[in-house]
């Protein structure tokens, strides 16, 4: 018996760093914005969009949930 609640898609690893900075961008969202946004610092966005760290996978469905119109 299903209760009706629907799973959203979950990413199988973390997200590439052009993926990252594409979501941002067309979110329309600065660096900081997009770190506030998942309670994250600017310099972790940073890194995760460089690549110097890889974003959990967690935080990428989060920002895309959030970052929907209607999300946040």
């Amino acid at each position: 018996m299903t209760m009706g609640i629907q799973f959203l898609p979950m990413p199988a690893s973390s997200p590439r760093p052009v993926e990252i900075v594409r979501a941002r961008k067309v979110a329309g969202l600065t660096q900081t914005e997009a770190g506030e946004l998942i309670h994250a610092s600017m310099r972790a966005w940073q890194q995760w969009e460089s690549g110097a760290r890889q974003m959990h996978p967690a935080f990428f469905e989060l920002f895309l949930i959030k970052s929907e119109p209607g999300g946040g």
